[in-house]
């Protein structure tokens, strides 16, 4: 049974594919932060939104907090307060990579290092975090190659 954390943007790609509901649920587990959701409820495009957290709300998980705190952006009760060297790693790396995304790149970093931390298999689109994510020792995938694994346990 594999253990999976889906970036934000998994989300819109499972809208956008309309991909089978199949994906979604079976022999796995499916971890999230409060991140992924305070991303989602911030939409300002009222049906996007809608549409998203109907995703969001389907599939089968379990909320964990993330493994740092980051002013502005984690919940006091969602976050633990830790070394947070992993973190400050990806999200410097991050910011190399995409500086103009710098709260983006944040939110990425708190979303990554619980997955590392947690054995969690990263599932995100962003190719910038799966390479961070995958060079500092760490399992992130794209969706494509998700949805390959979890087909070949349906």
């Amino acid at each position: 049974m594999s253990k999976f954390m889906f970036d934000t943007n998994i989300f819109g790609k499972i809208l956008q594919m309309n991909a089978p509901f199949d994906l979604l649920v079976g022999k796995h587990q499916y971890f999230i932060t409060h991140i992924q959701k305070d991303e989602l409820e911030a939409l300002n495009n009222e049906r996007l939104r809608n549409q998203l957290m109907n995703i969001f709300h389907f599939v089968p998980q379990t909320l964990v907090s993330t493994e740092s705190a980051v002013f502005d952006i984690s919940r006091f009760d969602m976050a633990k307060f830790g070394d947070d060297l992993v973190c400050t790693h990806i999200l410097e790396e991050l910011n190399k990579r995409k500086p103009t995304q710098r709260e983006n790149n944040s939110k990425d970093a708190l979303i990554a290092e619980t997955a590392m931390k947690n054995g969690f298999l990263l599932v995100t689109d962003d190719k910038a975090l799966r390479e961070v994510v995958t060079k500092i020792g760490g399992l992130a995938i794209d969706f494509s190659s998700y949805e390959h694994i979890v087909r070949q346990t349906l």
